[in-house]
């Protein structure tokens, strides 16, 4: 039976992970889309190849505008996602005021034990995922009427079960021999950083004779980068997963695009500037991510560090299990 799913969609990380959902569930069901005007995300939602409406924006890290900002949004989605059967987040809580005014069901997903939407999901959720190294943090956050589901792996295995490389994706990058590296998410409520090391970190690495492709963060980087020949700013969203896969290795301040190089099986350093996430320590402990803030010692690790493609030989499972246990959801 054909059902009304609605995908609220608020950051680049979000489109990556809800793309598979759409094309395994778009044929038989109606789905409506919602985005915010953040980063990369509406770029990304475009390749869907589906309609959308964008609504809002990032209100910062002041919690009475983001609470304003969240009132808003909600109310302004409110006709379009009108009917809806079940509302699917992976982060965002907008879902929480309108399935409550609808009586439909929310679906979640997450994997930010450190989030306050984490708690949020937790609690007002009628189904939610984590993965099973976070299932002792969502008993203690869950809802007395929130189901708990876990899944083996990681997010990021399941959007990359179908990845295959394309050079031709990434035709625009001028250098043959490269590294990838991205800004830590300074704007993030989660994100508590004095100093962007991404910068330093650039400088160095072209110092050290490398090539640096660098994916700026919310349109802004140092003016000194324009005039670096060794140095190529995008001026538009490119393919992550590609661009990843060709290059030497990915240095990036946040979790998603380093677990995204781990499971891919690229050389992956994090210099995410707050407490680790549980599935951060994870790879870390397993050889898929090296974390640091020491600019020596990230160098050291790219001159000895190796490919491994472990996560990404069990991601076609990991996305079939998944998979099932959503749609078992959606059938009933």
């Amino acid at each position: 039976m054909s059902k009304k799913l609605w995908f609220d969609i608020v950051n680049s990380s979000h489109a990556q992970f809800f793309r598979p959902f759409v094309e395994e569930f778009n044929s038989v069901n109606e789905l409506v889309i919602t985005t915010r005007d953040l980063a990369e995300t509406n770029t990304l939602v475009n390749d869907y190849g589906v309609a959308y409406r964008c609504f809002g924006q990032h209100w910062g890290k002041n919690k009475s505008m983001k609470i304003m900002g969240y009132l808003s949004r909600s109310l302004k989605m409110m006709w379009c996602v009108r009917g809806f059967d079940y509302a699917f987040t992976h982060g965002s809580v907008s879902p929480i005021a309108l399935k409550k005014c609808y009586l439909s069901k929310l679906i979640s997903f997450y994997d930010n034990e450190y989030a306050d939407s984490f708690s949020m999901l937790g609690k007002h959720s009628d189904h939610f995922f984590v993965p099973s190294i976070l299932e002792k943090e969502a008993e203690k956050v869950k809802g007395k009427s929130t189901i708990l589901h876990t899944f083996q792996g990681f997010k990021e295995q399941i959007y990359l079960a179908d990845f295959e490389p394309d050079k031709k994706e990434i035709a625009s990058i001028p250098f043959d021999s490269y590294l990838v590296v991205r800004p830590e998410a300074w704007k993030s409520d989660y994100v508590n950083v004095d100093k962007i090391l991404a910068y330093d970190l650039t400088k160095e690495l072209v110092e050290n004779g490398h090539q640096v492709v660098f994916l700026s963060r919310y349109g802004k980087y140092p003016s000194w980068m324009k005039k670096e020949k060794d140095i190529y700013v995008p001026p538009k969203a490119v393919d992550g997963k590609q661009l990843s896969w060709f290059s030497h290795g990915v240095l990036t301040g946040s979790g998603t695009l380093a677990r995204e190089a781990g499971v891919l099986g690229v050389p992956s350093v994090s210099f995410y500037p707050c407490d680790p996430l549980k599935v951060d320590i994870w790879m870390e402990k397993n050889g898929y991510i090296h974390r640091s803030r020491d600019i020596r010692d990230i160098l050291n690790y790219l001159n000895n560090a190796e490919r491994d493609t472990g996560l990404l030989k069990e991601a076609e499972k990991v996305s079939k299990d998944f998979f099932k246990s959503v749609g078992e959801i959606i059938q009933r």
